[in-house]
């Protein structure tokens, strides 16, 4: 049961949520939860590069709805908060741009 939601940025983050919770009364919790949701998807391509290194399937089901709950979390911080995550965002880009890379020998 979900006793404090905040709605922030077209997503609903709940202080439950061990990931991405907040109570709504730190000013900063809005940013703190973009970070951690960015620094989730970055260790989830992190292994999925590691899983296609292995010759092993994976499962990108729910990657794009968590990278576009992101950008639209990044989309409504104050500009200087969202101009802070920009090396997180690099850093996610890099993993992604890594796991392209991994992945499109095997297109057919």
């Amino acid at each position: 049961m979900v006793t404090n939601s905040v709605a922030h940025g077209g997503m609903v983050i709940t202080q439950h949520d061990p990931c991405f919770g907040f109570d709504g009364t730190d000013p900063l919790a809005a940013l703190r939860a973009i970070e951690r949701r960015i620094d989730h998807l970055g260790a989830t391509l992190v292994v999925a590069c590691s899983l296609v290194e292995a010759r092993r399937s994976i499962d990108l089901v729910g990657l794009d709805t968590l990278a576009g709950q992101i950008c639209a979390g990044v989309l409504d911080l104050p500009h200087d908060q969202g101009l802070g995550v920009r090396p997180r965002l690099a850093s996610v880009l890099a993993e992604l741009d890594r796991l392209m890379g991994l992945l499109l020998p095997w297109r057919a």
